[in-house]
């Protein structure tokens, strides 16, 4: 029998090649290839949050563009399956960190997106980059020096952050939402291993990283109408009742 691992092995070499394939032509509105350029130009910097931006949106840009190339996918979806991936990827190999602990970080940061995306259900109105980017900052928080506790830290600043970002249809400009998405994980990420994390009195936010995934979750199934999101904020759990 193959060794569990392989499968996330698997996936860092099908979905680099994705992501390189991005960066080798101009698909759909070259999401990876334009951020290359602004470095280039010394628009922006590059650096660990740029590249990771580059590598995951390059693979969006390709995949969306129908490039005839494979994707190993995240609860059904390629898009989630790059985003959940390359952004650690790409924060592994800038630190320069070995194998099994990029593995181990990749594994982390799919098995969150998985365990997230289950509290949604088959069809949402949310993006599925906020969710794998999520779990890509978990992953990218790892790597950093994370344990559990910056780990929830991180997804409480994600939940903070990018919550609402509506899916309107398979198109070019999901690589542009995995650009946003992945700039949110690797700041989310920074924070987390810091210690720093958006409080219970803000927003969705719960002081139980399980009952913000709820709440998060809530308005993937109910909406983000002004009702749904007030209930979330008014109706909070108190920490001595967890």
């Amino acid at each position: 029998m193959h060794d569990p691992i392989d499968i996330i092995r698997s996936a860092v070499q099908v979905n680099t090649t994705i992501s390189n394939e991005g960066l080798s032509k101009e698909y759909g509105l070259a999401i990876g290839r334009n951020l290359e350029l602004n470095c280039r130009k010394g628009l922006m910097t590059r650096d660990l949050t740029t590249n990771a931006m580059v590598i995951a949106s390059a693979g969006a840009d390709a995949r969306m563009a129908g490039a005839p190339v494979s994707v190993v996918a995240n609860s059904g979806s390629g898009n989630q399956g790059i985003t959940a991936t390359m952004p650690v990827v790409a924060t592994a190999r800038w630190l320069d960190i070995d194998e099994e602990k990029m593995l181990r970080a990749v594994t982390l940061s799919n098995l969150i997106a998985i365990r997230i995306k289950a509290k949604f259900g088959r069809l949402s109105n949310l993006c599925g980059a906020t969710v794998a980017a999520t779990g890509a900052a978990c992953g990218i928080a790892y790597l950093l020096g994370g344990g559990y506790h910056e780990v929830c830290c991180t997804i409480q600043n994600m939940v903070g952050n990018i919550t609402g970002m509506v899916c309107d249809g398979a198109k070019a400009d999901c690589a542009l939402k995995i650009s946003t998405c992945v700039n949110a994980a690797c700041q989310a990420a920074a924070m987390g291993v810091r210690g720093v994390r958006v409080q219970s009195t803000d927003g969705i936010v719960e002081h139980n990283v399980e009952y913000t995934l709820d709440n998060f979750a809530t308005l993937s199934t109910h909406g983000t109408s002004d009702s749904v999101i007030l209930d979330l904020m008014l109706n909070k759990h108190l920490p001595e009742t967890e």
